[in-house]
């Protein structure tokens, strides 16, 4: 007979932001020509196809970094989004994840509150012990053996990327299987930020469908 638990839900909100019709003649260019040009004149230009695509991805996600690997701020779309996540969560404990550092430092500046995983042991105590409001992660930093549950059950992509592994192991992370391990009966909300007409959509169907084959 096998073993098996009986698992509570996982709820996918998919979070659609808008740019403005300026902000989106930027990214047609960046798309078309490679090449885009900041309101303070500066010009970030990709070198290729792949390179231009990841350009599109921080662009979405309301930051591009230039050749020298400093970063442009563009929109604040997806950090109001977020802000109405977690004004919704009402004092629960969100986990946010970012894949990029321009996104990880625009929101410790927007959100006060917030305070993003590092190596230290007292850091992953105080959010499983449901001391930290928000909590940032990059995915690359959540391993397998990251437990993180009993911090919270809301998780939110701030950023999109096409790692599916990477994707399902950070959801895991506060997963249903994790849930229900640790004798709790409560959904995993899963909140996806996406910037609408962007790469952030193509990004979204490849994570789904890949999920589903």
């Amino acid at each position: 007979e096998a073993d098996y638990l009986d698992l509570p839900p996982v709820m996918f909100n998919l979070v659609r932001v808008e740019l403005p019709g300026d902000l989106m003649a930027q990214y047609k260019r960046l798309e078309r020509d490679n090449l885009l040009k900041l309101r303070n004149q500066k010009v970030i230009t990709a070198v290729n196809a792949g390179a231009c695509a990841g350009k599109m991805l921080q662009f979405a996600s309301g930051a591009v970094y230039d050749e020298e690997g400093k970063w442009h701020h563009v929109h604040d779309a997806k950090l109001d989004a977020l802000e109405d996540i977690i004004e919704e969560a009402a004092g629960m404990p969100v986990l946010v994840v970012h894949y990029y550092k321009h996104s990880k430092d625009r929101i410790l500046k927007r959100l006060k509150q917030a305070k993003a995983l590092d190596q230290k042991t007292e850091t992953l105590r105080a959010w499983n012990k449901g001391k930290i409001p928000v909590m940032l992660l990059h995915p690359a930093s959540a391993g397998h053996g990251l437990s993180l549950q009993d911090g919270g059950n809301i998780i939110v992509f701030f950023d999109l990327d096409w790692n599916l592994e990477l994707y399902e192991q950070v959801i895991e992370r506060i997963g249903p299987t994790r849930q229900a391990q640790s004798g709790y009966d409560r959904p995993v909300y899963v909140y996806r930020i996406v910037a609408d007409s962007t790469v952030d959509e193509d990004v979204l169907d490849r994570l789904e469908g890949k999920a589903s084959v």
